[in-house]
């Protein structure tokens, strides 16, 4: 007669019926139990272990196991092999390996027998056995990290702001062996802009939206059966390239005096700025309204403390200003307005 008995994938002890015939004894316990599978992307080969103890009748002879994998989807497997692998007193030891690939994961359920011929009555003896064990893929991935990156509006140089990292989340029993790839930067326009491992040169006006992508190619070994798997992994990430906000900046009037030898005015301006500690070598400019506009009267270039002078006689009495243009680095600023009268 033939029993099967629901079992984890822990080793469960389940009582069988005893045969009919007084003269066989009762045909014992079998027990069952198969390892979880966990396979990388692509691997496909003999992977699930089943195992399958039964306390046979001493008269039992002949024996061997029989099993029927059944998929998630309700479909039998192909692709079972069975064998016996020891014998201690009556009790049989039999393992079955299944070949697994990684197109469907889920929940399998083995169901068999281990069948005897009794060589006392003359019966098959069949003590059956079902368990059920699970198969999980596991992607290997890699890590891309791109971070956002300032830049200056009046140069250019190369950004190396891209790092890859290694390969992580490798299924539990598989090794990497081996590793190769590349690295290609393209810009919002999808237009490569380089494949130099993530570094790449902007130059002036080459801000905007930039993608990071890495193809990594992985071969995965598993020493305990030599199986090999190749696995493609793909990344991305995006980050802009913007330009750095512009210092502030700020020109004042310093002081004015009257040259007592031709009655001209020695006007000084002074530039500071945040951000930048030198305020030497920029030009600024000495206006005076028309009465339209700002007009340019004269101008200096700063020494190193940020200053310089000019000497000027006013047509009439005037406004002036000082004034210092905006560059890629520098904000514009005018100094407050002042009044220069013409000395006879």
């Amino acid at each position: 007669m033939k029993k099967f008995a629901s079992l984890t994938a822990a080793a469960i002890v389940v009582p069988l019926l005893a045969l009919a015939s007084p003269a066989s004894a009762a045909p014992g316990d079998v027990t069952a139990s198969a390892r979880n599978v966990t396979l990388p992307p692509g691997a496909c080969d003999y992977h699930g272990y089943i195992e399958v103890k039964v306390e046979r009748d001493t008269y039992d002879t002949g024996g061997w196991l029989s099993l029927d994998i059944i998929d998630p989807a309700g479909a039998e497997v192909t692709g079972v092999f069975e064998q016996p692998i020891s014998t201690d007193g009556n009790v049989d030891t039999y393992a079955s390996t299944v070949f697994l690939c990684d197109d469907r994961p889920g929940t399998y359920t083995a169901r068999g027998s281990a069948d005897y011929y009794n060589s006392q009555t003359g019966n098959e003896s069949s003590y059956g056995v079902s368990t059920t064990f699970t198969l999980k893929i596991q992607a290997p991935s890699v890590s891309i990290s791109a971070s956002n990156v300032k830049v200056w509006k009046d140069t250019c140089g190369n950004v190396g702001n891209v790092v890859v990292s290694g390969i992580s989340n490798i299924p539990a029993g598989w090794n990497l062996y081996s590793r190769s790839g590349y690295t290609y930067t393209y810009n919002q326009a999808g237009s490569l802009v380089d494949s130099n491992a993530g570094s790449f040169r902007w130059c002036k006006s080459t801000t905007g939206t930039y993608r990071a992508t890495t193809s990594q190619y992985i071969e995965l070994v598993n020493p305990a059966t030599g199986d090999v798997t190749y696995v493609t992994l793909n990344r991305s990430r995006t980050f802009s390239v913007s330009y750095n906000s512009p210092y502030w900046s700020s020109v004042t009037k310093y002081g004015s005096t009257v040259k007592a030898t031709d009655k001209r005015w020695r006007v000084t301006g002074k530039l500071a700025r945040q951000g930048d500690a030198s305020y030497g070598g920029r030009r600024i400019y000495l206006q005076r309204w028309t009465g339209t506009q700002w007009a340019t009267a004269t101008s200096c270039v700063t020494a190193s403390t940020g200053q310089c002078s000019v000497a000027l006689r006013p047509p009439r009495r005037s406004s002036y200003r000082w004034y210092v243009p905006a560059t890629a680095r520098v904000k514009a600023d005018t100094s407050a307005t002042f009044i220069l009268t013409r000395r006879a």
